[in-house]
């Protein structure tokens, strides 16, 4: 069984302004004509790294493992030639004491992380334009 889900980004034809809105109502406005707010590729490093961060969470919870503070970076380069994004990289950091068990658990669950393992596999992309506004 699939779901859907849904997010809308939109600008009102005045100024640089960009509001986005997701299928549960977080909202996010971005002027990036002045440089304010994140870029398209810092808002996909945002969601990797916290589906990662959030998937090693709920694998610590389940299995009642604690595990203290800890830290996803993300980071990838830009392709200047093919203007597109490559060589991603996430580092799941924890504290230097925490249990070498505990790292390799943790490190498995982060490899399941849903958005990781949907850009990995290469998803079908459409894009389609409607004149309906």
């Amino acid at each position: 069984m699939t779901s859907r889900t849904t997010a809308i980004f939109k600008n009102d034809g005045t100024n640089g302004i960009l509001r986005g809105e997701s299928g549960s109502g977080e909202t996010l406005t971005m002027d990036r004509a002045n440089g304010s707010g994140m870029s398209a590729g810092e808002m996909l490093l945002m969601s990797m790294a916290s589906c990662t961060l959030g998937t090693v969470k709920e694998y610590l919870v389940a299995h009642e493992i604690e595990a203290g503070s800890l830290r996803v970076e993300a980071s990838c380069s830009f392709d200047e030639r093919d203007q597109r994004y490559v060589d991603f990289e996430l580092v799941l950091k924890c504290s230097a004491d925490t249990p070498a068990r505990t790292q390799t658990a943790m490190l498995n669950a982060a490899k399941t992380c849903r958005i990781s393992r949907t850009l990995h596999g290469g998803p079908n992309i459409a894009v389609a334009f409607e004149a309906s506004l």
